[in-house]
């Protein structure tokens, strides 16, 4: 099954890389440089606008590609933000039973202080 996705998105590569249309402009092209119509240095300018091109259309394949891989993680997320939503409730019990503790010890250690004093 993995190998299929993997096959497939060679094949999509491939018809990227090895596209008819640019191959036989590129042709084209490379005629009108032996003809003396184009200069070396815009032969280089178009090929790379064509790789650039290229390159545009393999990022979003790609990314495309992966996206598609991604689990949804919908019901996850639910799970997540409930759990979330439990541990918060326990959280916030906690604290407010250090605070709780925090104040009773602080009280202790005042009496204990005044009786030290006195």
């Amino acid at each position: 099954m993995i190998s299929g996705k993997y096959d497939v998105l060679n094949d999509m590569i491939e018809k990227v890389l090895f596209d008819e249309d640019q191959l036989n402009e590129l042709k084209l092209i490379i005629n009108q440089l032996y003809a003396g119509k184009l200069s070396p240095k815009e032969l280089r300018g178009h090929i790379l606008k064509q790789k650039e091109r290229d390159l545009g259309k393999l990022f979003e394949l790609i990314s495309f590609f992966i996206k598609s891989e991604q689990p949804d993680n919908s019901s996850r997320e639910f799970t997540y933000k409930s759990l979330d939503n439990e541990v918060l409730s326990k959280l916030q019990e906690k604290n407010e039973f250090i605070e709780k503790m925090g104040v009773r010890i602080n009280s202790l250690v005042n009496n204990l202080n005044k009786k030290t004093l006195a």
